[in-house]
């Protein structure tokens, strides 16, 4: 969706800044996460994607 919105050169307005969907990619972390977890190397060192979620560092934090 932010690629046609650039594409189309639509600036956010004041009602979009405001609403977070789409904010956030969870295409990559929702792949690379089960990879890992199954022993396949992830191999990609970013931000978006930090190092502590795909180790699993938040376990037993949150009750589930």
């Amino acid at each position: 969706m932010m690629l046609y919105r650039f594409l189309r050169k639509d600036p956010a307005d004041e009602d979009r800044r405001q609403n977070i969907h789409g904010v956030v990619a969870v295409a990559p972390p929702a792949i690379a996460c089960p990879a890992k977890a199954n022993g396949l190397p992830v191999e990609v060192e970013t931000d978006s994607l930090p190092q502590a979620l795909l180790d699993f560092a938040w376990r037993g934090e949150f009750d589930a």
